[in-house]
């Protein structure tokens, strides 16, 4: 569906292009201002630095793939085939697959998080050990519609411990042995969904999301959220620890 969806989008783009353009930019700049002012609104004041980390790092990673797509269908368009329209094409495409396969600020942003998690006062441990993660939690009927909607996100470290998983972020700590799911399924190649039983402490959400960010390549997250995702749902087995 995903797919027919975008070839749909594609065939459109190419026999009306600057319609399409615009009602492309437009809806995408409304819809990120408003997820932008709904978490802002919602995010506790100590973990709004994350959030201004996080926007810069979705902007940078914007900016780059649009430049590396021009790059790509430029050199297309100037020692190829010199065509409006297949250069369109080809920047389009080679944009939201960049932007969907590279992140450019990975490193960046588990630099800035990492000096975050080392101030005084915060139980320190060896984050070589665990896993780089952004953990966010979505609640129903926040906004438009009944849908979830994300309302807090915190970024830290996913570490196997004697008591189980273990979530060290900035904000607060989680012990996944301490919490029922009713659901447990992988999204993508670098997330899951739990969905709790109940709503758990501090922020009482509806359903979760897990965001891998330790690679450069996204999709090469695959492997520990497998093996995470084994590890929730069978808490007994100790052969699939997401430890390095």
């Amino acid at each position: 569906m995903i797919e027919l969806g975008f070839f749909l989008y594609i065939l459109l783009f190419l026999i009306f292009p600057i319609p399409v353009l615009v009602l492309t930019l437009g809806t995408g700049t409304t819809l990120s201002m408003y997820r932008i002012h709904q978490i802002w609104t919602h995010q506790p004041p100590e973990g709004k630095t994350i959030l201004v980390f996080l926007f810069v790092c979705q902007s940078l990673n914007f900016f780059l793939s649009a430049l590396v797509s021009f790059a790509m269908a430029f050199l297309v368009y100037w020692f190829i085939a010199r065509f409006s329209y297949l250069f369109l094409f080809n920047l389009l495409f080679a944009f939201f697959i960049s932007l969907r396969w590279f992140n450019f600020t990975q490193k960046w942003f588990k630099n800035r998080i990492d000096k975050m998690l080392a101030v005084p006062g915060k139980a320190q441990f060896d984050s070589a050990k665990g896993h780089f993660i952004i953990f966010l939690f979505k609640q129903k009927d926040i906004g438009f519609g009944s849908g979830l909607a994300t309302v807090t996100l915190d970024a830290g470290y996913l570490l196997m411990t004697t008591q189980g998983p273990v979530f060290k972020g900035v904000m607060h700590q989680c012990n996944f042995s301490d919490q029922i799911f009713s659901e447990i399924r992988k999204v993508s190649s670098d997330k899951i969904r739990l969905l709790p039983c109940a709503p758990f402490p501090p922020f009482y959400p509806d359903a979760c999301l897990i965001a891998f960010k330790d690679q450069f390549y996204p999709f090469r997250s695959r492997e520990v959220r497998t093996r995470f995702l084994k590890v929730l749902q069978d808490p007994g087995n100790q052969e699939a620890s997401p430890n390095p």
